[in-house]
């Protein structure tokens, strides 16, 4: 995928089926901290060659959301890039 910069592929998302509504619980990991807070909603996305993959995350949240019927609990985290093998 182009979204991620060293092509990562997408793990698929967990999908719990209770009583009423599907709940899906996606956490992204990050060893950009810049990238980490901005998804979050903490800190601007000022550079404009980054602008169009912020937003091209927001839309994928979305729509995730819209697929679960809004369900859907999504947390961004950094980790450090020493703790991060998966990386490399």
């Amino acid at each position: 995928s182009e979204l991620f910069g060293n092509n990562d592929v997408l793990p698929s998302l967990p999908l719990v089926v209770t009583d009423s509504k599907p709940l899906v619980k996606l956490q992204v990991y990050g060893d950009s901290n810049l990238i980490i807070q901005q998804l979050k909603g903490k800190w601007k996305c000022k550079h404009e060659s980054l602008k169009p993959l912020y937003h091209q995350c927001q839309r994928l949240i979305a729509d995730i959301k819209k697929i679960v019927e809004g369900s859907c609990e999504v947390s961004f985290d950094h980790v450090y890039r020493e703790q991060n093998k998966v990386a490399d």
